[in-house]
């Protein structure tokens, strides 16, 4: 028999059967019979091909085969038929009333781009697409703001969350105790909010470091004279960029500045160590202000270098000295310059009275010469085998003291700051008999020759005879005297 193939050759068939209106005999049995199977063959074909003789599926399925279509005929045709299909897939229509429109044509409705949405779970994921390269979610335009409001904790996961001991690698805490806070590594590090301070801390424990690493530059703008910048840290460490050599450590207090290998420390019990060259750069030339200076306790000058050079130590500044050295008081029993050899030895020391020596008492005292005189005895002690020379302008001798003897290469003046008449010249101190010009005395301290101011001469240890006399020598014979 033939599938029918449609609803209306169905109806015509089934018309064919019930017309009366045929001429007899027109129609035989035969006829019928065919008419019949064809319909029962149409109907055996099933429900599912198309809908051919109700309007309903009666609990039966319906396949539309490849190629095939839904056609819709209102004054035009519309079609309904799905793309190429890899898999088997479910279309399920909504329980709500409504119009089917395309994506396009949705303008309204629940989306952020047009209206609020409220959640109506504790649980809302946005999975990711499964194509390989970067997800992005990204909002575009000027003047944008993303506010998270009343609370709560945005947290970054290096992995899956829902892993059993996963741990966020970055917290941002909006409300709470820890409100303001960003903690990196569950805590691991955090940036904290104090009040108005920006606090930034890492472990309190353990051998993990905190690392900060930054652009090119890094730029703290404090905008208010009456704000500081802290750092609070008991220990500060100035490294290279690559961790190779340290520039310099601060240490609970103590300040050093070196660079080497390892963490610099102190030479002593110093606060503040320079161990590299270093330069100080006045801000004039002027002697009135100072370039360097140090002070005690209670800001009493200990040294004070002027931008014009000028160094004074131990007290106020004399402008026409280029250095002044201040001491402690005015007497030899504190010092106030001392000079040491290499073992720490002394060299020679100036006391607050004005009075230099060298290693042992001594007022003015070079070499060594280790004299203990009593006081005011001598103002220079000088101990060596070479002589000690006074030189002309013109570098020529003028006068050499040595251990054998003293020489006078030019005139010598005695008894006047003056130039002398004579190769020796000695002025008396007044005109009268009072005092002496000129006094030679022996080993036990007896006259031998006197000059006295007035010109007088007293020679009064001549010998009374020749004998025993050299050629030239002179004697007193009985008040005359007498040349041999």
């Amino acid at each position: 028999m033939t599938d029918l193939l449609s609803r209306a050759n169905v109806n015509i068939a089934i018309n064919t059967l019930l017309d009366d209106l045929q001429p007899n005999d027109a129609i035989q049995p035969s006829d019928h019979n065919g008419l019949l199977k064809d319909i029962l063959d149409t109907l055996s074909n099933g429900l599912s091909t198309t809908l051919r003789t109700g309007n309903t599926t009666d609990g039966q399925n319906m396949t539309i085969t490849s190629s095939s279509i839904f056609q819709f005929e209102n004054g035009s045709n519309g079609r309904l038929q799905s793309g190429s299909l890899t898999a088997f897939r479910n279309w399920t229509l909504p329980d709500k009333n409504g119009t089917v429109a395309m994506l396009s044509d949705i303008t309204g409705g629940d989306n952020l781009g047009t209206a609020d949405l409220t959640q109506t779970n504790l649980s809302r994921s946005y999975n990711r697409s499964a194509i390989a390269g970067i997800s992005r979610l990204r909002f575009r335009g000027t003047n944008q703001l993303f506010q998270w409001e009343d609370g709560g904790v945005m947290q970054f996961y290096a992995g899956d969350s829902d892993t059993v001991g996963a741990i966020p690698s970055v917290s941002i805490y909006g409300s709470g105790a820890s409100v303001g806070n960003i903690n990196f590594r569950n805590g691991g590090a955090t940036i904290k909010t104090v009040g108005n301070d920006l606090v930034l801390k890492g472990q309190a424990s353990g051998t993990i470091p905190t690392f900060i690493e930054l652009g090119i530059n890094i730029v703290f703008n404090v905008t208010s004279p009456a704000w500081a910048t802290w750092f609070k840290s008991n220990k500060v460490n100035f490294k290279s960029n690559d961790s190779s050599t340290f520039y310099g450590s601060m240490d609970t207090g103590v300040f050093v500045w070196s660079t080497q290998t390892t963490a610099p420390a102190p030479i002593g019990n110093e606060k503040f160590s320079i161990q590299e060259n270093t330069l100080i750069k006045g801000s004039n030339n002027a002697s009135g202000t100072s370039g360097f200076k140090v002070t005690d306790i209670n800001d009493v000058s200990l040294l004070d270098v002027k931008n014009s050079g000028n160094v004074s130590m131990g007290g106020a500044i004399q402008q026409d000295l280029t250095l002044n050295i201040t001491g402690s008081t005015n007497d030899n029993t504190k010092g106030t310059l001392r000079c040491n050899d290499l073992a720490g030895n002394k060299m020679f020391s100036v006391d607050n009275a004005g009075n230099i020596e060298a290693p042992t008492t001594g007022l003015i005292n070079f070499g060594g010469a280790n004299i203990t005189p009593a006081t005011g005895l001598f103002k220079l002690a000088v101990r060596s085998d070479l002589p000690l020379l006074l030189r002309k302008a013109n570098d020529s001798k003028l006068v050499s003291f040595a251990h054998d003897g003293c020489r006078f290469t030019g005139k010598v003046k005695f008894g006047s700051d003056s130039f002398p008449g004579a190769t020796v010249d000695i002025k008396g101190e007044n005109t009268t008999s009072i005092g002496l010009s000129l006094k030679v005395t022996n080993s036990a301290n007896t006259s031998l020759l006197e000059v006295k101011n007035n010109g007088q001469i007293n020679a009064s240890s001549l010998p009374t005879s020749s004998a025993g006399l050299s050629s030239g020598d002179i004697w007193n014979n009985s008040g005359v005297l007498n040349i041999v």
